[in-house]
């Protein structure tokens, strides 16, 4: 086979495999491609939901100890289950144990598609955040009333984070709360994950972490702090990069958005 005629059958199937992925979604390709394709029979004693669950992720353990499923629930549709993989990835079973798909999961309402996966997440990060105690956020108090709270995943070298930073006083200002939680992308070890530590170490936690921010230089300072358990549930709870900003319902604001158009937003949602 000439090199241009290989090129063409790869080009080919690329293009199949895109296709299958598109209408059929990802597990369905996978499957129709020979790759990693999942079926089991469930414990058909199982006295109750919990239970059938139970066996269905124990069931998928057997077959593939690779998934590592840290979680499994019932799914808000009829007769099928959500089990979470640590790395945040969420599939869905049929309550028979028979079928096994991974993806977003949609309701279709009568003006919109609704993500329930989305919703899932949200209240696990709720619940997440919720459990931390007051000592684990570096927080940014309104003077008056607080209309609502940001809790944002922030890196002090994030350029984004900097400039969001500058804007707290008008946030503050619209009675909007902003506590910090540390996600130094770089990971342990590193000058950003240090610089964290300080931060949060320091006695005057705003005032360091708005140094930092500002470029300053500040000697380190270690002790027993929570940048780890943030850097870490920074990953579980879906932060692909800083500022990862979550709402008090849990749902998401990736990125930076300009401190007018965030507090229109946050007006849109209703939530202010």
């Amino acid at each position: 086979m000439s090199w241009s005629a290989f090129s063409w059958c790869r080009q080919s199937a690329l293009t199949l495999f895109l296709f299958l992925t598109l209408f059929l979604g990802l597990a369905g390709a996978l499957a129709l491609a020979g790759i990693g394709s999942v079926a089991l029979a469930a414990d058909a004693g199982a006295a109750s939901s919990p239970e059938r669950g139970e066996a269905i992720r124990d069931r998928l353990r057997e077959l593939r100890p690779d998934l590592d499923i840290i979680s499994v629930a019932e799914a808000p549709v009829a007769d099928m289950y959500s089990l979470v993989l640590s790395n945040g990835a969420r599939l869905y079973v049929t309550g028979d144990g028979q079928h096994l798909f991974a993806g977003e999961l949609y309701r279709i309402g009568e003006d919109d598609l609704i993500n329930l996966s989305e919703a899932e997440r949200a209240a696990e990060r709720t619940q997440k955040i919720e459990a931390l105690g007051d000592e684990h956020f570096i927080s940014f108090m309104p003077e008056g009333e607080t209309r609502t709270t940001l809790k944002i995943f922030t890196d002090v070298d994030c350029g984004y984070c900097r400039v969001l930073h500058e804007e707290v006083p008008e946030l503050n200002a619209a009675g909007i709360a902003v506590r910090y939680l540390a996600y130094p992308r770089s990971g342990p070890g590193t000058e950003s994950y240090t610089k964290a530590v300080t931060a949060w170490c320091s006695g005057d936690p705003q005032d360091s972490i708005t140094r930092l921010k500002a470029g300053e230089s500040l000697s380190p300072i270690d002790c027993d702090n929570p940048v780890l358990e943030h850097y870490d549930l920074a990953r579980t709870v879906g932060a692909s990069g800083t500022p990862f900003i979550m709402l008090d319902n849990g749902m998401t604001i990736p990125g930076y958005v300009p401190a007018p158009q965030l507090i229109q937003r946050l007006e849109g949602m209703g939530v202010l």
